[in-house]
């Protein structure tokens, strides 16, 4: 598989990855309701979620931005998720890749460089991921559905 070599284009395939999932989402929406595709609904509920996953995390990107904005203005010091919460969740992020990194040490002795990247990785992967896939769902549902589903022939 090619790698994407620059940003531009790292973020161009996630959004052709991003509306293709939701294309799919679309187009077989029906295997919910036949018993016979029920090995297939593992699948399309994780797809869902996922997407349903990245809408709820920029909403809650979105709340806490304004909240801090609004206790830095002196406004409110009402505080919508507890910090201690995004701790845990950040802790739990980095223990798993510290392991994930300390694992493949016996099989690649520069892993262990990556860990100072560690605590960044989480909050790059999910803004890389995440909101170019929430970019094209709103415009990929109010596509026509009489059109043909786009077919791109990136650069390789």
């Amino acid at each position: 598989m090619a790698v994407p070599e620059t940003i531009p284009v790292l973020l161009r395939q996630r959004l052709r990855w991003g509306r293709g999932l939701v294309e799919v989402l679309i187009k077989h929406a029906g295997i919910v309701v036949h018993w016979r595709n029920r090995r297939h609904w593992p699948v399309y509920l994780e797809a869902s979620v996922s997407l349903l996953w990245w809408h709820l995390l920029l909403l809650l990107w979105g709340v806490l931005l304004f909240f801090e904005a609004a206790r830095a203005l002196g406004v409110t010091d009402l505080d919508p998720v507890p910090w201690g919460w995004i701790a845990v969740v950040v802790t739990a992020a980095v223990a798993q890749l510290t392991t994930g990194i300390l694992i493949d040490r016996r099989y690649d002795r520069s892993a262990t460089s990556a860990l100072p990247i560690v605590p960044w990785y989480p909050l790059v992967y999910w803004v890389i991921v995440g909101i170019p896939s929430v970019i094209v769902t709103i415009p990929t549902l109010l596509h026509r559905r009489h059109v043909r589903n786009v077919r791109w022939n990136p650069q390789r």
